[in-house]
């Protein structure tokens, strides 16, 4: 390898890499990933609260759904 072909290859490394360390659409990405990860971590927290809460009042309309039927 000549040493012009050597300063070239020097030079492009050298520029991609200040392009990698300057670029930030991954660390928006990111962002983005830990942010959806919470959303989704309140949903499921809430649901899962709401939701076992609300299991008695559904058994209550069930069971008054079966006595108007005759079968509880």
């Amino acid at each position: 390898m000549t040493q012009d072909a050597y300063q070239g290859r020097m030079a492009y490394l050298k520029n991609r890499s200040g392009a990698f360390l300057t670029d930030e659409s991954g660390g928006t990405a990111i962002e983005y990933a830990v942010l959806g990860a919470g959303i989704a971590v309140a949903i499921a927290t809430v649901v899962g609260t709401i939701g076992s809460s609300l299991l008695p009042k559904y058994q209550q309309v069930n069971d008054g759904f079966q006595a108007l039927q005759g079968g509880g």
